[in-house]
């Protein structure tokens, strides 16, 4: 099969000459592949540097960010391979990397695979499996840990990871890519999840191993637009792809939880908004009144950030609800066939004690574990 290596690249040097150097040394003929280089509005000059050092790869420039996802699909629409390769301009890969990579797609055993990633340091993991909890956090498997043979097994994984990724181009297709409304992060979560409904399988595929710089593009973004995205998409991804049989309580169980984890980064004084808080020394109630709406109060960024994800999810319901709308009609399998890849679904990603109180709450209250196999006990 002809395969196309899509390479996403914003102000990359010196992460992408690495990337493209151990691209250039992968085994095989290099007739069987084409190598494209999507750029989202590089000003660090490394096109000019790419085009000198590595002719071979096709440039693609966008002249601004345009985020993961459309840069992503575009670079598909150009590619002439049978086969999707998606790498991450921070990335550096092995010789039998994508030999290994899309073995299982060649042999039938999967439409979608994900790369074993190492930390640059090669001590430590950067993915070795895919799994998300119960309000749409994913993550991956392994992260940080050493290596292990519980890493070292082909299973089927909710998702492949987008840094290091192989899918056919007619399954891409008709799972209609990544979804351009998340910018970046998540898309491949959501992807996967709606692969896995549509009747596809997604597979690890531990024998394609590449070293990954964490977070080398991301970590030149401010938390507070990052934070955006992380608490959007997840909301995103559930309003689209969870059947009507779990739309409510598992949207509603992830709106909740979700504002609790708001509440916390506030820094807000509750007593403030206590309507039995003797204020304002005691002025009549209509000086309190004409005073207040000239309040200022300082909030962490951070939970104004939660507040622009929220809003968000409001003004794209329209679109999203049409989505769903198409992926619910389309689906092959049912949403027990994705519980069953969660493996923590109820995992709490924060550690304060209120915030596992709410969690907990809203489990029992909403019966979660009865929808999950197994009663939710995590794999």
């Amino acid at each position: 099969m002809h395969v196309s290596i899509i390479i996403l690249n914003l102000n990359g040097l010196p992460y992408i000459l690495q990337c493209l150097d151990s691209v250039a040394k992968l085994s095989g003929p290099r007739a069987d592949r084409e190598v494209l280089v999507i750029d989202n509005g590089s000003t660090d000059g490394s096109l000019s540097v790419i085009a000198k050092t590595f002719p071979w790869a096709r440039i693609i420039p966008l002249g601004k960010n345009t985020g993961f996802s459309f840069a992503a699909n575009h670079g598909a629409s150009l590619a002439t391979g049978d086969i999707l390769v998606f790498l991450n301009n921070d990335i550096r890969v092995t010789a039998t990397w994508l030999t290994e990579l899309i073995a299982p797609i060649e042999q039938g055993r999967a439409d979608a695979t994900s790369a074993k990633m190492f930390m640059m340091d090669g001590k430590r993991l950067n993915f070795g499996g895919a799994g998300m909890n119960i309000h749409g956090i994913g993550f991956q498997q392994g992260f940080e840990q050493p290596d292990g043979p519980a890493f070292s097994k082909e299973k089927d994984i909710l998702f492949a990871c987008g840094g290091a990724m192989a899918v056919t181009r007619d399954v891409f297709k008709k799972c209609k890519g990544f979804d351009q409304r998340f910018f970046a992060y998540y898309e491949d979560v959501d992807l996967g999840w709606r692969m896995w409904l549509l009747g596809y399988t997604v597979r690890y595929a531990p024998a394609a191993v590449c070293f990954h710089h964490h977070s080398a593009t991301s970590a030149k973004v401010s938390v507070a637009k990052l934070r955006v995205l992380h608490i959007r998409n997840p909301l995103y991804m559930l309003v689209k792809n969870i059947g009507k049989e779990h739309f409510s309580p598992f949207v509603l169980f992830a709106l909740l939880v979700s504002l609790e984890r708001t509440r916390l980064l506030s820094t807000i004084d509750r007593s403030s908004f206590d309507i039995l808080c003797r204020d304002f020394k005691q002025a009549p109630w209509w000086r309190r009144l004409l005073r207040g709406r000239k309040e200022r109060m300082e909030v962490d960024a951070l939970s104004l950030s939660d507040t622009v994800a929220y809003t968000d999810l409001a003004r794209e319901l329209p679109e999203l609800l049409a989505e769903r709308a198409w992926i619910q009609q389309q689906r092959k399998r049912p949403d027990t066939a994705v519980f069953a890849l969660l493996k923590q679904p109820f995992w709490m990603v924060e550690a304060d004690p209120h915030y596992h109180t709410v969690f907990q709450t809203l489990r029992r209250f909403l019966r979660l574990d009865d929808y999950l196999p197994g009663g939710g006990h995590e794999a």
